[in-house]
This record gives structure tokens, sequence and C-alpha cells, in this order.
């Protein structure tokens, strides 16, 4: 029989184990909590410090400032120094077209030079359109992501599934064509004119890979056809309704369209000439199956103005979650440069611009007379744009020209 004695030491037990057991249950269940919220924020901060920089994806905020005067010519007083850099580049060059330069989020320079139309005497000014030929695979990477982000299509389902005809095609992912290492061999384009559907099935049935080749780097436009083709066949949507759905309507893109709209923007765009100096050369003559055979890969005209403002938007991943635009920028081995319509500028021009402040993307364009590039940030906010409307520059220009000028901004402030 317990005495008085041990049940007070039994009860003193048991308030002591009480206690302890709600000492021990509080410890337990803050370290749950934080456990389950602390670190976890911790980790959403460091995600998000991961995501917003990988490779050369930058999410930022583009400048509204600069948008609004995209359509006027400028010349900024308040950054002599830079304009004056801006114009020694420019002279000797011969350059016709329009000269866009923006800097840390500021339009410093914007300006038509020569004729738009040499015969009548029209001027390039900020409003004329070029073709941008070749840029536009950018476009066509970035329809092609739309569908990926929408579930269709994924960028390592192998080229076979949409196109079995194709001779290791079960080796060649849709990412490996975006970043042009598909081994594919080039073909020349067919001389008939012929309907979307049946140049897409000619390339298809023309597409032919060397195995050796695969994962290695070669330029070749056939890729984007095919990609164009898998855009429309998995989305059953034209080319054209889903440019204009995607990525015109939500940028409020003013001054772009296809070269089947031309007749609609007749006095807009500028002509192409290959003769730089005489001012009665003619354009250059397009005939119909040119564009037919660009199907995806170059029959847009743009403004200096829209084309900025496209890429800034794609660059900082303004029309796609920031995963899928690093995937459509994602670069593959040691010596690939080249990816959804631009190419790595530290890595392009290594021997200038290897040094990570200069991260951002080279862009080209070239054909009919026309000639298209320039240098954008990876954060969208500085960018040097050249379109124009002939090629036959008097000394070395593309890749130098703008490769001097987007040196310099980076370098500097403005002043």
């Amino acid at each position: 029989m317990m005495t008085r004695k041990s049940w007070l030491e039994q009860g003193l037990i048991l308030i002591v184990i009480f206690a302890l057991g709600i000492i021990l249950g509080r410890k337990v269940y803050i370290s749950w909590h934080t456990t389950k919220t602390g670190p976890q924020q911790e980790k959403k901060v460091s995600l998000r410090k991961q995501t917003t920089q990988h490779d050369n994806v930058v999410a930022g905020t583009l400048p509204v400032n600069v948008y609004q005067n995209l359509q006027k010519e400028v010349v900024a007083s308040a950054a002599p120094k830079t304009i004056a850099y801006v114009k020694r580049q420019l002279q000797g060059h011969d350059f016709t077209g329009t000269v866009t330069v923006i800097s840390h989020g500021r339009l410093l320079y914007q300006q038509g030079i020569g004729y738009a139309d040499r015969k009548n005497k029209i001027p390039n000014t900020a409003t004329t359109a070029y073709q941008i030929a070749s840029i536009q695979k950018g476009i066509t990477a970035m329809l092609l992501m739309k569908q990926v982000q929408a579930g269709r299509v994924k960028l390592t389902d192998k080229i076979s599934k949409y196109y079995p005809q194709i001779k290791y095609g079960n080796q060649v992912t849709l990412k490996d064509m975006v970043n042009m290492q598909s081994g594919v061999i080039a073909s020349p384009l067919p001389k008939q004119e012929m309907n979307r559907k049946k140049f897409v099935q000619w390339v298809a049935d023309n597409f032919k890979i060397d195995s050796q080749q695969i994962k290695k780097s070669s330029y070749q436009p056939s890729n984007y056809v095919l990609l164009a083709g898998i855009v429309e066949r998995v989305s059953h949507q034209t080319y054209e309704h889903l440019f204009e759905q995607q990525i015109v309507k939500p940028l409020k893109l003013q001054h772009t369209f296809f070269y089947s709209q031309r007749d609609q923007y007749a006095g807009q765009y500028a002509l192409g000439y290959y003769n730089q100096t005489r001012p009665d050369a003619s354009p250059v003559k397009e005939e119909e199956r040119d564009f037919t055979n660009q199907f995806g890969t170059g029959n847009i005209y743009m403004t200096n103005g829209d084309l900025y403002r496209m890429l800034a938007a794609f660059v900082t991943s303004k029309l796609l979650p920031l995963e899928y635009t690093k995937q459509m920028y994602q670069l593959e081995g040691k010596v690939n440069t080249y990816a959804a319509g631009t190419y790595l500028v530290t890595r392009r021009m290594r021997n200038k611009l290897a040094d990570p402040k200069y991260k951002g993307y080279y862009f080209r364009g070239t054909e009919f007379g026309y000639d298209s590039f320039g240098d954008i940030s990876a954060d969208g906010q500085t960018c040097v744009l050249f379109q124009a409307n002939t090629r036959s520059y008097q000394q070395p220009f593309n890749m130098v020209t703008d490769v001097n000028i987007y040196k310099y901004l980076i370098d500097n402030k403005i002043q």
C-alpha cells in the first residue's frame, strides 16, 4: 500500500514529465513550423536569385519611357559624348537605313539615314520597316516554346516523331534544331513556287542528316522550316495567326507585317538594294517563291522600334514563364553559340566581349539587300540596332561597328 509520501513523489514525477512534454512538444512544433515556413521561404528567395540569371536569361523590367519614343527620331542632348562616339563609328561606311541606340534604359539615338526608295526620294525614318530576315527564327522558336508551355510538344521530342521519313531523325531532338545542331546537310531550295504544306513536305523529304555531325553546330535554315511546320501541326493554327495572337498583340507591335501583306503598307517599308552608291540603282527584284521558301525563317518586316521591343520581351521572359525562356536560350556544349535566333555575345565575340558584364545576345538577318543586326543586353536595357536596306558597306561593319558601340555603352554611363 502506497504511503502519502509515495503519492506525493509520484505526483511530482508526473508533473515534471508533463511539463517536460509541453516544453519538448513546443520545441518540436516550432522546429516543424520553422522547417515548413522559414527555410522554404529562404529556398524561394534562393530560387529567385538563381532563376533571374541562367546562362544569359535575366528577368527584368523594361523601360516604358523608351517605348514611348521608339517612333521618333532622337538625338539625346544629355549624352553628347555617347552621341559623338556613335557618329564617329558610323563615319566612312555609307550606311543606309535606321540606327537605334538604347543605353541603360534610355533611348539616346535613333536616326534614319539615306533613302528607303531612291527613285521617289522617300527617306528612311524611325518608322521605316525592313525585312528582318533570319532574325525571324527567334519568332519561330518563341512560337514553338508556346506549344511546349501548352504541353503539345517537348524539346526532347525526336524530329522523327513529326517527320518519320528523315533518316537518323530518331537521334535528333527539337532542341538540337533550335540550336542548329541537328547535323543536317545544306541543300538547295526548290526553284518552283509551292504552297506551304508542299514546301514543308519538300524540306522534310530533302532533310539529310550527317550522323557524325549531330550535336555539332552548323547553321542551316531548314531546321526552322520544319520547326515552323511542327508549330502549325500541333496547334492547328496558322503561323501568322499564332504570331499575331501570341506576340504582336501582347507586345502592341504597330509596324510589323508579313511579306504577303506588304501591299497594305506601301510607302512604309524600305526597298532593298545591292548597290550602295548609285542613286539610280534599281531595287532587288523579289519573287513570290523567295518568301514562300522563307517560311518560319525570313518573311517579316519590322521597324527598329518593334524589333527592339520584341527582342527585349523575348530575352527578359515577358512572353513565357522564366523556366521556358531558359530552355529556349540554353546552349548545348562548350562551343555552341547559337540558340533561338540569337548568338551569345560572350561566346560569339569572346575576343572583345568575354567578360560576363557584357552578357547579352547578337542577332542578324540578311536577304535581298536588307541587313538587320545588333546586340542587346540580357536585361534588355541596352541595345544597338541597325537595319539597312543595302548590304555593300565600304568597310567591315557588321560585328564591328555594332560591337564597338555596345561595348562602349556597357563600359560607360550615359554621358
